[in-house]
Formats: structure tokens, C-alpha cells, sequence
């Protein structure tokens, strides 16, 4: 659950809103709506930590994870020598890491004293089972079929990022997103850069979530098939 309290943000002396409270549940899936410039983007930037709130506070409990798709990716990636499944696998950092460390303890232990084995072997034990509780041994799969679901032919999971265009790294971005698993998804327009295959993949992914979704959109009928709650940004104040 996230727990937001009298939220303010203003820029250049205008106020964009002011005292928002909000109570996100596990399990909501949310469309933030209301007018252009009413705020939705910075709002939710403002729960992923990219922008501070003037005043208010944001409480989560330890170890929540918020993951944010903006509406467009900030900078270039023309240079981006990552190939499309590890760009969409560094959204699992943690097991990546626990993974790597893995394999130099495997060949630590070939050379390891008596006393330095006992030291790497209950390490082993430990990554193994972080691994583990991570369902980091699927990671690769997942990430494969999410990457079909958003409709990424075989072949192009080997393919670097920087050949793919705005909008196809676009969808690598939100591939990305959604292996991570955060106990929150914030999304701006998602379905910009999505044909209906990948909408309605989309749909059926996010219906079965277990985490809170929050959908900035001004597509009504993605939003009236997807979410249970509709969160109104108005005049400054917020109405669920």
C-alpha cells in the first residue's frame, strides 16, 4: 500500500494541486485522468521519486518498489549497444548481480582454502536462495515472452537497441517494466506505441497483476476495460 498526504507541487509561483491525499491498495488498477496540464505526469512522477513534492509526504512500506514508464523516454539511445533482451533484463538488477556473483564463486571454489570454502559455500547457499525467492532461474523465459506478448519477432531479442526506433524502444521500455515486477506500475499513455495485439496482451498481463497499476490515458476504452478505480486530477485536487 502506498500512502500519499497532503501533496503540493507548484511551479513558477502557479499551483498545479495542492493537499492530495491518496491510498493506493494492492490490487487497485487506477486511470488518472483529467485535463492536460492538470498535473497527472508530475504527479506520478512525484510517487516514482524523479520529482520532489513541495510540501506533503509519500509513506510505503520497507522495501515497496514504484516502477514508472513516462509517457516518453528522457535522452537518446541511438548509442545503446545493449541488445533487446539485456536492455529488458537490467530491469532485474538484483538478480543479475546475485546471478554474476554466483559464477565467480563457482570458480573461486576451485582454488579457495579450508578456511576460505566454508566462507564462499554458505554465500553460495544464500545467492541460491535470493535466486530463488527471486524466481531469478525463469528470469530469461519470462523476459522472452513478455518481449513476444509486446510483439517482438525471434530474432529480435539478439538485436541491438539502437537499430530499433523510438517507438520499439518504447515497448523494450515497458517489456522492462513489467519483468521487474515493482509492487506499483505508473504508466503515462502506454498504448501510444502499441498496435491492438500488444493492447490486448497488455490488458490480459495487467488484469492478473497482483501489484497496484496507476494508467495515465486518455483512451477510454482501454481504461474502461482495465481499471477498477478512476482517479480524477481536477482544479487541483484529487477525486477517486
Amino acid at each position: 500500500m502506498l500512502q500519499l498526504n497532503d501533496i503540493s507541487k507548484s511551479f513558477s509561483g502557479q499551483t498545479l494541486f495542492s493537499d492530495i491525499t491518496w491510498r493506493i491498495e494492492p490490487g487497485q488498477r487506477l486511470g488518472l485522468v483529467g485535463a492536460n496540464g492538470a498535473g497527472k505526469s508530475t504527479l506520478c512522477r512525484i510517487i516514482a521519486g524523479e520529482h520532489p513534492a513541495d510540501d506533503g509526504d509519500m509513506i510505503t512500506p520497507r522495501g515497496y518498489r514504484v516502477g514508472y514508464l513516462p509517457q516518453e523516454m528522457p535522452g537518446a539511445t541511438h548509442d545503446n549497444a545493449h541488445t533487446v533482451l539485456e536492455e529488458v533484463m537490467r530491469g532485474c538488477a538484483e538478480v543479475l548481480d546475485a546471478q554474476a556473483r554466483l559464477r565467480e564463486i563457482n570458480d573461486l571454489l576451485h582454488e579457495a582454502n579450508k578456511e576460505q570454502l566454508g566462507d564462499l559455500v554458505d554465500e553460495l547457499g544464500e545467492l541460491e536462495a535470493r535466486i530463488d525467492a527471486l524466481d531469478g532461474h525463469t528470469l530469461r523465459p519470462r523476459a522472452l515472452a513478455i518481449l513476444s506478448g509486446m510483439g517482438f519477432v525471434e530474432g529480435d531479442a539478439k538485436r541491438p537497441m539502437h537499430e530499433l526506433s523510438g517507438g520499439w524502444q518504447m515497448r523494450v521500455h515497458l517489456c522492462r517494466l513489467l519483468l521487474s515486477r515493482p509492487d506499483l506500475i505508473l504508466m503515462d499513455e502506454p498504448t501510444n506505441h502499441l498496435d491492438v495485439p500488444s493492447i490486448e496482451w497488455l490488458e490480459g498481463f495487467l488484469r492478473s497483476y497482483p501489484g497496484s497499476v496507476v494508467i495515465i490515458s486518455h483512451d477510454r476504452y482501454f481504461l474502461n476495460r482495465m481499471v477498477t478505480h478512476i482517479a480524477d486530477l481536477d482544479m487541483g485536487s484529487l477525486t477517486v
